[in-house]
């Protein structure tokens, strides 16, 4: 794959709800009712990132997980 151009970048955010561009990263924020959620969230991913070889850098904060992709 190469990277998207300003322009293919621009229209995939648009179509991509919560998604937003920080200094060249894809980031998202979702928010979970407990620490739990979040967790068995994290849990639950991690086997599915390890799948694609493809780790995002990942902070959790209470019942916040913030992904970054670039």
């Amino acid at each position: 794959m190469h990277p998207l151009s300003p322009t293919e970048l621009e229209a995939a955010l648009s179509e991509l709800q919560g998604w937003q561009l920080e200094k060249d990263q894809l980031v998202k924020v979702v928010e979970f009712a407990s620490f739990r959620d979040a967790i068995s969230f994290l849990m639950r991913l991690a086997f599915d990132v390890e799948d694609m070889n493809h780790h995002p850098e990942i902070e959790n904060l209470f019942n916040r997980v913030r992904f970054r992709l670039c």
